[in-house]
């Protein structure tokens, strides 16, 4: 009797370390990690603050771009990829991985999945963006126009980007939802012919670019 007891106990103890160790693995680590990856996500969109044009932008009425827009966008995209360096590579990587699961799931995405991108590359996407404000700043960009610029130029060149809401992914991952919804930017109408031509000579250079654009960059 005494040795079944002690069997049980032992049993018991084994279960207990065992159910410790299984808590940790699937509740307690997981949980830091997505605070850890909140918390980056936090801080980069913080970085925003730092923009010295804050001013409010009236786009034109007839969507047109301007060589000078033109330039000064492709600058600040330039900027942030000679920031990344090789570590482009992987940002490249995660953002195929991203867009194939994405169409994949008729547009949807697994949470964890995008919440696991943000950790494992918070580092470079916080650099990224470090490199982006001050070319924002340097090119006299408010993020209101940099970001119409960014779109014209896309869907001038008749190339659809899609993007994560970030706030969309934090409620996502708040409520344990199975996916979310990649959002494609919104389309302009008629694209200026004018916008056509200005953005031909960068056409490799925007399909370059897109994971900059899918990451909100």
């Amino acid at each position: 009797m005494k040795k079944l007891v002690l069997g049980c106990l032992g049993i018991l103890v084994i279960l207990a370390v065992s159910g410790g160790v299984l808590g940790y693995v699937y509740l307690v680590r997981p949980a830091r990690e997505y605070l850890a990856a909140f918390r980056e996500m936090a801080a980069i969109g913080d970085l925003d603050e730092q923009i010295s044009n804050q001013d409010a932008f009236d786009p034109p009425e007839s969507g047109d771009l301007t060589p000078e827009m033109v330039d000064r966008f492709t600058r600040v995209q330039e900027a942030v990829r000679d920031a990344l360096g090789a570590r482009f590579a992987d940002l490249e990587s995660r953002y195929a991985d991203l867009e194939a699961a994405a169409k994949a799931e008729a547009g949807r995405v697994s949470p964890d999945r995008v919440m696991a991108v943000y950790r494992d590359l918070a580092a470079a996407l916080a650099d990224a963006k470090r490199a982006q404000v001050k070319a924002l700043n340097d090119a006299g960009f408010s993020l209101a126009e940099y970001e119409w610029v960014q779109r014209q130029m896309y869907e001038a060149a008749g190339i659809l980007v899609a993007s994560v809401d970030l706030d969309a992914l934090r409620q996502a991952v708040t409520d344990r939802a199975d996916g979310l919804e990649v959002t494609p930017s919104p389309g302009a109408g008629e694209v200026p012919e004018g916008n056509k031509a200005l953005v031909q000579p960068y056409l490799e250079k925007l399909k370059e670019w897109l994971p900059l654009a899918w990451f909100g960059l």
